[in-house]
């Protein structure tokens, strides 16, 4: 025989469950709110380091100069010797023309 005590419990148990079958409509929009705000999180995050990205290469770009970067590429695709060579020294610049080197010219 059942104890009525345990009869008001599965009956209790049995209303609650019956009771909770559907889910609170304001707690499911929290869970997808929650899910949208982690996400555009993470979309922020990465537009940030593509940006820092970005912005490293462009200052190590304008810090570097463009004659060595022209240098460095010209010496991957094997080009043999100096890409700005010139027959003029580098006094021409202090004397305002062309002063000439002296000796072979490769």
């Amino acid at each position: 025989m059942i104890t009525p005590l345990l009869g008001a419990k599965s009956w209790q148990l049995g209303t609650q469950y019956q009771e909770n079958t559907t889910p609170d409509p304001r707690q499911r929009f929290n869970e997808a709110m929650d899910i949208w705000r982690a996400r555009d999180a993470y979309n922020a995050q990465k537009l940030l380091w593509v940006l820092a990205f970005f912005l490293l290469f462009a200052l190590m770009l304008w810090l570097s100069g463009c004659q060595d970067v022209v240098r460095a590429v010209a010496t991957i695709h094997g080009y043999k010797g100096d890409i700005y060579a010139s027959p003029c020294a580098p006094e021409s610049l202090q004397a305002g023309h062309c002063v000439v080197k002296e000796g072979p010219q490769p």
